[in-house]
C-alpha cells in the first residue's frame, strides 16, 4: 500500500498517521469508490473499511476515480443513508 501512495504523490508520514487514528474515528463513515479507478485501486476501500469501525463501502460498477462526476444519479442519493 505505501509504495502504492507514494507513487500517486503521497507522503508516507502522513499515511502512516492516518492510519495509526482510524480506528478511534468512531462516526458513521461512508466510502464511495469506482470499481475502475485505476489511480486508487478498489482493494484501497476495502482496507479502509477494515481501519474504520463503523464504515460502509458502496463500489460502483463502470465507474472510475470519481463517482461523484461519473455516476451522479447513484453517488448522490448514498447521503440520505447517514
Amino acid at each position: 500500500m505505501a509504495a502504492r501512495l507514494r507513487q500517486n504523490g503521497f507522503r508516507i508520514e502522513k499515511v502512516a498517521a492516518l492510519q495509526a487514528v482510524m480506528r478511534a474515528i468512531h462516526q458513521p463513515t461512508l466510502i464511495i469508490w469506482g470499481r475502475r479507478d485505476r489511480l486508487v485501486p478498489p482493494d484501497y476501500a476495502r482496507i479502509l473499511e477494515a481501519k474504520l469501525p463503523r464504515s460502509t463501502t458502496v463500489l460502483f460498477d463502470e465507474c472510475g476515480h470519481l463517482p461523484q462526476l461519473e455516476q451522479p444519479r447513484q453517488f448522490t442519493p448514498l447521503f440520505s443513508i447517514f
